[in-house]
């Protein structure tokens, strides 16, 4: 099946170009952070594919079909309050508030669609505590985002206020960024365990799965509580 994502050729050029469609996907951005978006997609690929799941890149989707896809994309990660995203070109925001609001109607509580108008779209739906939102790049950058800072704080604490102020009262406060870090990276590993848990691989077998503590999570989750703080500046 197919994981919907952007342009993340980087750490995903093996993929297989064959593939059906798969409703589940979290759209995790590292704005100009090579080096952890190569690491970033390198996890979730391995493991997407390892349980036999493909990842392809820039798949566009007719206005047309938000509704559908809005509904489908969603249905698979809702326990985990993962968030996911579809590219559909030519939304303005009170169309997205009827496709985000009928898919929060029917229970579903993951959607962000990646579009400038998102923020104006959810501010009239009743239900959207129960979607996970982010959002806030350039359209230019979306294509080469994978996983983002930002977008790992709004995984791990469901906050749905301005991130940008959320990181500045965290700092201010002496918050621990690294442990808002490390939960974000454990909700990416609990993915992981579930993507394992419905499409073990005759070819690649269940590896153990690995708590937090693991040197390379914590070093990961550090290297993010650094952008964070860079990004709060």
């Amino acid at each position: 099946p197919q994981i919907f994502a952007g342009e993340i050729a980087n750490g995903m050029a093996d993929v297989l170009p064959q593939a059906t469609r798969f409703p589940a996907f979290t759209e995790l951005s590292l704005m100009d952070d090579p080096s952890l978006v190569a690491e970033a997609a390198g996890i979730i690929a391995r493991e997407a594919r390892s349980v036999g799941l493909n990842v392809l890149a820039g798949i566009p989707f007719p206005e047309t079909d938000a509704k559908l896809i809005s509904k489908k994309i969603v249905k698979t990660t809702q326990q985990f309050n993962i968030a996911c995203f579809a590219k559909i070109a030519g939304n303005d925001s009170s169309g997205l508030s009827g496709e985000i609001g009928d898919a929060a109607s029917a229970g579903f509580s993951g959607v962000v669609f990646d579009t400038q108008s998102f923020d104006a779209a959810i501010s009239g739906v009743q239900s959207a505590k129960n979607i996970i939102t982010m959002i806030d790049w350039q359209e230019e950058n979306w294509q080469q985002s994978l996983v983002s800072g930002i977008a790992l704080l709004r995984i791990a604490t469901a906050d749905f206020g301005d991130v940008h102020q959320q990181i500045h009262a965290a700092i201010s406060t002496n918050s621990d960024l690294k442990s808002v870090a490390c939960a974000a990276v454990d909700r990416l590993l609990r993915f992981k365990k579930w993507l394992h848990s419905i499409r073990p691989s005759q070819t690649h077998p269940m590896r153990p799965f690995r708590e937090i503590a693991h040197p390379k999570h914590l070093k990961f989750a550090a290297f993010l509580a650094k952008r964070l703080t860079e990004l709060a500046k």
